[in-house]
């Protein structure tokens, strides 16, 4: 009921000259837009507008400012990812913003948060992203590099690998089909390299979307796969004493801290188990009969992590 007049202060913060309140107005606008669906998406057009235009503000900036470049960010994925109308109208202009900056900046900081957005535009619009499939591999390649041994793998890795899984979903399998086999290589060799569970996490996910996506091709490698997921399940804290909190990407939280007082409930072990387990229930839908040989394997590690 009180939404309007809710809009009209955000647009007001968006035009104040206080930092302070320009950043606050963007943290207003994401969680406006993952809490008041459907009613905000009556306002996406003109919000994804105002966004897309602030995008290309603070990149061409003279002074990069990290914090304010985050926060157009993050608004600009909540706001695209959650709205229910169709943000296909916005998806020639955005592209051409990210894709542009990412053919010419070297800033990392910047080119994370550019792929993280390909991710949220992809999720958007689903299938209408496969034009540009091309040119995001392109930026994406660059970063899908594994870490030397005992070397915590980029954010930009993990960001392009979280990536990577959500185009997997949803560009055309004609498009997607003939990388499939290097990308499922690509996930073994990054286990192979590192025992990091926030690169495990993400690892998880992309070979759960290549196996929705092209499960012929995924059938072959389930002797390879299932079991490295076992062994992530069956992993203890006692192992990982990593109190860090785990990287956040496309499916993740907001990165707060604040976990309410229970220990590991975010910790990167925690986070690896949840990953392996959705990514073996995604898998078992598409094999069916194919999983049966994993099938009670895999329910008895899980039945064993509810019991924890």
């Amino acid at each position: 009921n009180h939404l309007a007049p809710l809009m009209q202060l955000v647009d007001a913060g968006f035009a104040d000259s206080s930092r302070t309140v320009f950043l606050a107005a963007l943290t207003a606008i994401s969680e406006f837009a993952v809490h008041f669906q459907p009613d905000i998406s009556k306002f996406s057009a003109d919000i994804l507008t105002k966004l897309l235009v602030m995008l290309v503000n603070v990149l061409e900036a003279t002074e990069f400012d990290k914090t304010k470049t985050k926060h157009v960010f993050h608004a600009f994925e909540m706001v695209i990812e959650n709205s229910e109308e169709d943000v296909s109208a916005f998806l020639q202009q955005t592209m051409e913003i990210l894709l542009t900056v990412l053919s010419k900046t070297t800033n990392g900081d910047v080119r994370e948060l550019a792929i993280q957005s390909l991710g949220a535009v992809a999720t958007a619009v689903k299938k209408d992203i496969s034009p540009y499939f091309g040119q995001m591999m392109d930026a994406i390649k660059p970063h899908l590099i594994a870490p030397a041994q005992d070397e915590e793998p980029s954010v930009i890795l993990l960001t392009c690998i979280d990536t990577l899984g959500v185009l997997a979903r949803n560009v055309d399998v004609s498009a997607f089909q003939p990388l499939a086999l290097d990308c499922i290589n690509l996930g073994l060799q990054l286990i192979a390299a590192s025992s990091d569970p926030d690169l495990r996490s993400v690892v998880y996910g992309l070979l759960a979307a290549i196996c929705v996506s092209c499960p012929d091709i995924f059938r072959d490698f389930l002797p390879t796969i299932i079991p490295l997921m076992w062994a992530s399940l069956r992993e203890s804290e006692a192992e990982k004493t990593d109190e860090s909190f785990a990287f956040s990407g496309l499916n993740g939280g907001g990165g707060d801290d604040d976990s309410d007082g229970i220990e590991g409930v975010n910790s990167p072990l925690y986070v690896l188990k949840e990953d392996a387990a959705n990514s073996l229930a995604q898998i078992s839908e598409v094999m069916l009969s194919s999983f049966e040989p994993y099938f009670d394997e895999s329910f008895t590690l899980i039945v064993q992590l509810l019991e924890d």
